[in-house]
């Protein structure tokens, strides 16, 4: 199935009558008869818009930003919104993955923050009189999914607005989704786009819950049954693994006598006494 009618299938199962895709397939637009929408400007890393509840009625314009990972390859995308920025008479709003951040607060876990990694879209924000919108829940958008405590969080979407559109537009507000949400989110686009295929794997579901249901029945008719201990684990083997191998590891290791030191030295030599009467100051 070409790219161009997934698309099609998307915006059909979604409920919307128009579509848009730019040049490389990775932005996607999708409106209802209620809104009509011009495409002004399109690249491969933003589509810029006007939007109008109805024919005539005064429009706002929205910038939908993919930005390339590569700082170098951002640069043009920074040009091409200056530029649009002096085209732009009415309430404007820049959205979407920028692949860089702008303050130390905005990544977490990696290489420290390095404030000249984002001169350049800092300096692209100023040119263009637009200002952060704001948000409300976890500040991070972004991760590189590799277990703790190696993850990697960063905030790479945003919304920035322009005077007018704070004006027009005072109460606007960002929401950032909990992981589980947009997990769920991803799994809806996943369903959208797989179809039918998906009936397979949901059955799988199914079955593993089975699986582990009948398991746990035998294990305590067994365990209450019988007067000695029972160490057959086999049943876990219908649970899949939580934690990754290297936690296992982390989370069984014989704590090193430094350790050791560290907790100890850590407790307040005034609280209370263990039960063998004596304090931390003791030892």
């Amino acid at each position: 199935m070409t790219r161009s009618s997934n698309i099609r299938r998307f915006q059909m199962q979604l409920g919307f009558q128009h579509n848009f895709f730019n040049c490389n397939n990775k932005i996607w637009l999708f409106w209802d008869d209620n809104h009509v929408v011009n495409i002004l400007e399109k690249s491969e890393q933003q589509v810029t818009c006007s939007i109008s509840y109805q024919l005539g009625s005064e429009p706002v314009f929205l910038t939908v930003i993919y930005a390339k990972c590569k700082a170098h390859q951002r640069l043009q995308l920074w040009e091409e919104l200056r530029s649009i920025a002096n085209r732009i008479q009415g309430s404007w709003g820049v959205v979407g993955d920028f692949n860089v951040i702008i303050d130390i607060e905005e990544k977490r876990g990696g290489r420290p923050f390095r404030i000249k990694k984002s001169l350049n879209f800092l300096s692209c924000i100023s040119d263009c009189g637009l200002l952060d919108a704001g948000l409300f829940g976890n500040i991070f958008t972004w991760s590189d999914n590799r277990g703790p405590p190696n993850t990697i969080w960063k905030r790479l979407d945003t919304l920035l607005i322009n005077e007018a559109w704070g004006d027009e537009f005072s109460d606007t507000s960002v929401i950032h989704l909990a992981r589980d949400q947009v997990l769920r989110q991803k799994a809806k686009a996943k369903w959208l786009e797989d179809g039918d295929k998906n009936t397979a794997y949901f059955h799988s579901v199914i079955k593993g819950g089975a699986e582990v249901a009948e398991a746990a029945v035998e294990y305590f008719q067994h365990s209450f049954n019988h007067g000695e201990d029972s160490s057959d684990f086999s049943v876990l083997e219908c649970v899949l693994p939580r934690i990754s191998e290297e936690d296992n590891e982390m989370l069984v290791a014989t704590p090193t006598v430094e350790e050791i030191k560290d907790s100890l030295f850590s407790i307040d030599p005034s609280s209370a006494p263990g039960p063998d009467g004596l304090s931390a100051l003791f030892y």
